[in-house]
């Protein structure tokens, strides 16, 4: 999650991906905390959904100038979405 969101930092300032990259820093820094607090279970949850905010936020500045046709599949718990 940590790479990723590091990775999404260097797309530069896009409004359409600030909100996305906003919401993955925080989640990011919630995971951090959960963490230290020993709540591993919503820790982990809430580093899959920086990591997943991440690379959307990769994912669309990469493809703003290409036709994308690949599926990728989110998890963030029990059910999978495409």
């Amino acid at each position: 999650a940590e790479q990723l969101n590091r990775e999404a930092a260097t797309y530069g300032p896009d409004a359409r991906l600030e909100e996305l990259q906003s919401k993955a820093r925080e989640d990011l820094s919630e995971a951090r905390s959960l963490f230290a607090a020993r709540r591993y279970p919503e820790a982990r949850v809430k580093a899959i959904t920086s990591r997943n905010a991440s690379q959307q936020v990769i994912d669309s500045a990469r493809s703003a100038d290409t036709t994308r046709s690949e599926v990728r599949f989110y998890r963030a718990g029990d059910p999978t979405r495409v």
